[in-house]
């Protein structure tokens, strides 16, 4: 940060030399006004490329802080209910489905308790790479509080979100985190819920955290679709 500041100081203060300086040498070397309207022009343009550079740059930064989860870089919860009601009233207009799965770490607090809570972030930070490689581009994956990853996932039945469902808990399953020298295994409860046809986002939420919920109570590991008996 420090050195981006030193940058950006000493691109204006090169900027600033540089005008009288070339006003000058304009001058000097064309008599006509032309030459000067071009000096000015491009200076101009100069200028405010880096003026825009400067602060589009800054916007990305702030962005990302307010979008993005610090810990797993993952969306955040705010993000996770913008995007839902985007989402959710843009598959309204078009007549598309909509899928919403919420996952969410079988026994976590099993490794706070044995590796302490800076290891148990490692833990997080890898799961949530697993789960962002194993979802589509177009997928919208948050962290949606504590140890629960949320994914929406325009333009999919709930049959289709439920072999992406099934994918990423078997990916889980298979990954191998070394917690000081000891490879764990970790699994995932998944609960989907397909978005009914003017569903609001507490509706559908509500029942793919209760088909979470069904997956947890029917012995974890599993993934539960709201409204059917269907388990992976």
């Amino acid at each position: 940060m420090e050195r981006r500041v030193a940058l950006y100081a000493l691109i204006g203060a090169l900027l600033g030399i540089g005008a009288p300086v070339g006003l000058v040498l304009v001058r000097s070397v064309s008599h006509d006004e032309l030459g000067l309207y071009l000096y000015v022009g491009i200076g101009t343009v100069l200028v405010m490329t880096i003026f825009g550079a400067v602060l589009g740059a800054k916007e990305d930064a702030l962005a990302r802080l307010t979008w993005a989860d610090a810990l797993t870089g993952l969306g955040n919860r705010r993000l996770f209910d913008q995007r839902l009601r985007e989402e959710l009233a843009r598959a309204r207009r078009r007549s598309a489905p909509l899928s919403l799965m919420i996952l969410d770490l079988d026994r976590f607090k099993r490794v706070n308790d044995t590796f302490g809570h800076v290891r148990g972030d490692f833990v997080l930070q890898t799961i949530a790479g697993v789960v962002r490689e194993a979802f589509r581009e177009g997928d919208v994956v948050c962290r949606y509080g504590g140890e629960e990853i949320a994914v929406i996932a325009p333009d999919t039945k709930g049959t289709e979100a439920l072999n992406l469902a099934e994918r990423v808990r078997e990916r889980i399953a298979q990954t191998e985190i070394p917690l000081d020298g000891t490879p764990w295994k970790l699994t995932v409860s998944v609960g989907l819920a397909e978005a009914l046809p003017g569903e609001t986002p507490e509706a559908v939420t509500d029942r793919a955290d209760a088909a979470l919920y069904r997956a947890k109570e029917g012995g974890r590991n599993r993934t539960c679709v709201a409204g059917t008996d269907t388990a992976g």
